[in-house]
């Protein structure tokens, strides 16, 4: 193999990995050149609050758990906004 098929090779294994890269940028939801910034955090469920609540409760400290609720905005679990769960979800499991 001369030194012209050796670099057409490379080439040809450049370009199948560019397209790979670029088909798995695809897949995962955005692509490298938008500028979006991806994120590690997962989304809380209105469960998981549910449940760190009840043990918040189970433990005598139902006022602190009603109080938690009004702080993320609501009189009731179901009128905090998703978007607070997290942060609600960390401060339950820190009583």
């Amino acid at each position: 193999m001369n030194n012209n098929e050796k670099l057409l090779n490379v080439i040809r294994a450049l370009e199948a990995l560019t397209a790979s890269l670029k088909d798995l940028a695809g897949s995962e939801g955005s692509s490298p050149d938008t500028g979006e910034k991806e994120t590690n955090e997962r989304t809380v469920t209105f469960e998981e609050v549910r449940k760190a609540l009840a043990k918040v409760c189970a433990a005598g400290k139902t006022d602190a758990a009603q109080a938690l609720v009004k702080k993320y905005g609501g009189d009731r679990l179901r009128d905090v906004p998703p978007d607070q769960y997290a942060d609600l979800l960390h401060d339950a499991e820190a009583l």
